[in-house]
């Protein structure tokens, strides 16, 4: 094999040094265009992820969405009527524009008292109905309790009657709220009878 001259090994020279700088250069390219999709999908999912956050202060104070029940429905459906004898629930509701009076049939349990025990059964349904319908600004209860007489026959008699407005509710740390102190924080509370 014949050896090569100075001039042709400076060509070859000069033309691996070129082949080996358009290698660099496309891999430099290559890296550079990987970087820059993997920095939008980074920036995209910090985007999204603040979305989200941002959503979720907001989450607990959303307005309520309008309902397609009537007043008195929605209040039928949150708080429930009485299916025997010894249940309670709602018995009687006079919807008005901005408010709503409830005749709610309670039925205690007797272990922790009848204040304690009504708090523990309405706080939730109260809450729940102020979460899902705007409509009315001040809920009045007439709640009514059983009393039996001598010979062992039920009277639903009335018992305490109270209001409980939107302003109350939003009011309420409900995480840390207890169920039970509900008639504490009522407006217009008016004991008719008293009961253990």
């Amino acid at each position: 094999m014949a050896e090569l001259t100075d001039e042709e090994r400076k060509k070859i020279y000069a033309e691996e040094k070129a082949r080996t700088e358009a290698k660099e250069k496309l891999k430099k390219e290559a890296v550079a265009k990987k970087n820059k999709h993997a920095g939008i999908g980074c920036l995209a999912i910090i985007i999204i992820a603040g979305l989200i956050w941002i959503s979720g202060l907001f989450k607990g104070k959303k307005a309520p969405e309008p309902s397609t029940l009537t007043l008195q429905a929605s209040v039928m459906q949150i708080f429930g009527s009485p299916k025997g004898q010894d249940d309670s629930g709602v018995i009687k509701v006079i919807p008005g524009e901005k408010d709503c009076a409830i005749h709610y049939r309670f039925f205690p349990l007797g272990m922790f008292g009848f204040e304690k025990e009504l708090g523990s059964d309405l706080a939730p349904k109260i809450k729940t109905f102020y979460q899902k319908d705007g409509r009315a600004e001040n809920l009045t209860f007439l709640v009514l309790g059983p009393f039996d007489d001598a010979y062992g026959n039920r009277k639903w008699n009335p018992v305490v009657s109270f209001e409980f407005t939107r302003e109350i509710y939003n009011r309420i740390n409900w995480q840390n709220f207890l169920n039970s102190d509900l008639l504490s924080i009522t407006d217009n509370i008016i004991w008719m009878r008293k009961v253990q």
